[in-house]
């Protein structure tokens, strides 16, 4: 359908945009085939700018059609693997797009491990809390949350990639010919790449209970004062190993941005108001 190619979201309210028309908001009554036109245009509406606005430059050259107050967010579809014997792997971020170009540009990564319970809950907590609680003046630079990468492994409860007992981060910057994990390593970075700050939400590898810290590798690039600024109690600043230089973090640093890892303990249930 030609209405499909912008689509907004809140409740039981359905908004499209048709590559002819203006920006019409529909509310959606019993059922889909129940539409009835009306004129209101509420503030606190969310609207999700699909990828497919990209081939339509009118659409990106006029933003006219944005009532104001809302917060535009990009699903962005990072990575697609097939599968013959299941759906396809899909690995999704969320892009706020900040008021200000020239701000600094954070990226949030959530679980790369199946077992990743509270690393998932929490990057999926931001995603709600910038779309829906937070004003749109307030984001400055463009904000790109990821929540999880790895859903192979966290429908079946397994730490590493099923497949291969592979571990994601253990893979980057990746390699686009080699084996799979090297070759979602490589989508992900390419997407996270150039941005200015970076936090890897991280669960424990071992069943140690701990409030959350900041874990940075002593590797020459860190930035140990922005570390502080997080304000956490701890920050473990570790010598690193050479299997560290393959991580996520250690080459997020190498190619210019800071990055951080935030350690949460390796419980698999989420206590809201310790989690929040």
């Amino acid at each position: 359908s030609r209405y499909t190619y912008v689509s907004a979201v809140c409740d039981k309210t359905l908004t499209f945009v048709s590559q002819f028309s203006k920006l019409t908001l529909w509310s959606w009554a019993q059922s889909p085939l129940s539409l009835k036109n009306t004129p209101v245009y509420p503030d606190w509406m969310f609207c999700i700018v699909t990828k497919e606005i990209s081939e339509y430059p009118s659409l990106n050259s006029n933003k006219s059609w944005i009532p104001d107050g809302w917060i535009i967010v990009e699903k962005i579809e990072i990575l697609r693997i097939e599968s013959l014997s299941r759906a396809p792997l899909v690995v999704e971020g969320y892009l706020f797009k900040g008021t200000n170009p020239k701000s600094p540009k954070i990226a949030i990564v959530g679980a790369m491990e199946g077992d990743s319970i509270l690393p998932l809950y929490c990057a999926s907590t931001m995603v709600d809390f910038f779309k829906n609680k937070i004003d749109k003046e307030k984001i400055e630079g463009d904000v790109l949350i990821i929540p999880s990468i790895n859903h192979y492994a966290l429908n079946i409860g397994k730490r590493f990639w099923p497949l291969d007992n592979t571990d994601i981060n253990m893979m980057f910057p990746g390699y686009e010919l080699g084996e799979t994990t090297q070759r979602i390593a490589k989508k992900v970075f390419d997407a996270i790449s150039g941005y200015d700050f970076g936090i890897i939400l991280e669960r424990r590898p071992d069943p140690a209970t701990c409030l959350p810290y900041i874990k940075l590798f002593k590797s020459g690039y860190e930035d140990l004062i922005g570390a502080k600024k997080f304000g956490f109690k701890m920050i473990h600043h570790r010598t690193m190993k050479s299997i560290d230089t393959v991580t996520l973090q250690y080459n997020w640093q190498l190619w210019g941005t800071k990055a951080f890892s935030i350690m949460c303990p390796s419980d698999n249930q989420v206590d809201k108001k310790i989690a929040s």
